[in-house]
């Protein structure tokens, strides 16, 4: 083989092997999202967005209607640019040229071929919106995270049709007032949001539902989907997690299994974490809630253990306990998020390192509550302490009728709600009466913001 002969091949080779490593960057995800810069969506997106509704697919992946959130001159490359065909359209282009390059001899053309082919790479990965090249949503532990910001989250509550149906609709509705209020993310499949009597398929339907939502609104990737994914098993726990990451969700919020109560020590927990944390395609936060788990209260020396994975990235706290926010606070892993999980501790909460909150109230007052966040960081702590004091006289209603008068009540003042699922029934007009009066403070309060 002659010397051209030789850098020729040579050349080839070292084009396919970029090209694997360029198609591969530039495969499009299972989904496809808008950019993370809120500057680029209503130019580049907007147009592109069609709430057209399909039927459900039987495999429970999403349709390709997910594509129309791609810009138009991106649907055409989407279905060429894949390893394979770039590598086979590399090679086709190679044995074309190569003959007549080797008969010219001539190495500057073939610099220049090297040269064009960098230069058509470089302007495909430049210009792919870095959202397509990777997904929150999909992949093992050690793939790209969505980053949990600082702020409220928000555990939506579950609605129904009057055939007890999942109302999407309302759903939807919902959501949509809790992202214009500005709050930082959404929880499903939370306490308030009747996970215990949801099948799997309803659950993947809210799940999709509220990722829909989000994307439709213009949040893009910028705002975490949260899931309940708790379970007694492990395996159970595990399948929920990998079923809310296809459906879309971002983040699994877990509690402990307590069923067995004393059969399971801490450390048969913190193992349960780290199975689940190992398979789970989408990041873990831990949710201790002892009046959902049989008591189960688990220590900040527990939490701070079960922190050490690295695809466990938060922690819930419903217990209350501030002086266990503090300890986890202080000595959890960079980038771990802490946040209570009641609004009547928000700034409690912030004076001692939480990053926010994930509270039932905000489905009525989601503005009232971000602002306490925004006043604490302002420094503004008088009028923080004001609105903390009334946020949580309303929370002590919520707390004392649980998701049933929250959902009574959002009925009377937005117009919408629903029944919850039996066995739970709504509460009578007389009671409704007394729930509407410890909210009214706090609901009169919300329309001002």
């Amino acid at each position: 083989m002659s010397l051209d002969s030789r850098e020729v091949t040579g050349s080839a080779r070292s084009l396919s092997a970029g090209a694997q490593r360029m198609s591969c960057r530039v495969s499009p995800p299972p989904f496809h999202h808008a950019p993370k810069d809120p500057d680029l969506t209503p130019t580049l997106f907007e147009p592109c967005l069609s709430r057209t509704q399909e039927p459900e697919p039987e495999n429970g992946l999403p349709h390709d209607k997910d594509a129309t959130l791609i810009p138009s001159p991106w649907l055409d490359i989407k279905e060429q640019l894949t390893p394979a065909s770039f590598e086979q359209c590399l090679f086709s282009i190679l044995s074309f040229l190569r003959f007549p390059l080797l008969c010219l001899y001539k190495k500057k053309l073939l610099a220049a071929c090297n040269l064009l082919a960098l230069i058509y790479f470089a302007l495909i990965s430049y210009h792919m919106p870095s959202t397509l090249l990777e997904s929150p949503t999909m992949g093992s532990p050690k793939a790209s995270q969505l980053r949990l910001g600082d702020g409220v989250y928000v555990p939506t509550l579950a609605f129904f049709t009057p055939e007890d149906e999942v109302d999407t609709s309302a759903t939807e509705k919902h959501i949509i007032k809790l992202l214009e209020s500005g709050v930082a993310g959404i929880v499903v499949h939370g306490s308030n949001g009747e996970c215990a009597h949801l099948s799997p398929s309803e659950r993947t339907t809210i799940i999709r539902v509220a990722r829909d939502t989000i994307f439709h609104e213009g949040s893009g990737t910028h705002v975490p989907l949260i899931a309940g994914c708790g379970a007694q098993s492990t395996r159970e726990t595990t399948e929920l997690c990998e079923d809310a990451g296809k459906a879309g969700a971002t983040h699994a919020l877990v509690l402990p299994p307590s069923y067995y109560g004393g059969l399971l020590p801490d450390d048969l927990v913190i193992q349960h974490y780290y199975t689940v944390a190992d398979k789970s395609p989408i990041p873990l936060l831990v949710y201790n809630f002892p009046g959902a788990a049989a008591g189960r209260d688990l220590s900040s020396d527990t939490i701070l253990s079960i922190a050490k994975h690295p695809n466990v990235v938060g922690v819930k706290l419903t217990c209350g306990n501030t002086g266990k926010l503090a300890r986890i606070a202080a000595d959890c892993p960079e980038g771990f998020w802490v946040g209570g999980g009641s609004a009547d501790f928000i700034l409690q909460g912030h004076a001692v390192g939480a990053n926010g909150t994930i509270s039932g109230l905000a489905n009525l007052c989601p503005k009232a509550c971000v602002r306490i966040t925004e006043l604490a960081e302002e420094g503004n702590w008088k009028e923080a302490r004001q609105l903390q004091a009334k946020v949580a006289k309303a929370d002590w209603t919520a707390i004392k009728t649980g998701f049933v008068g929250v959902k009574a009540a959002l009925g009377h003042f937005s117009g919408y709600g629903g029944e919850p699922r039996r066995p739970c029934v709504a509460p009578s007009q007389k009671d409704l009466d007394t729930i509407a009066q410890g909210f009214q403070e706090v609901m009169d309060l919300e329309v001002t913001l």
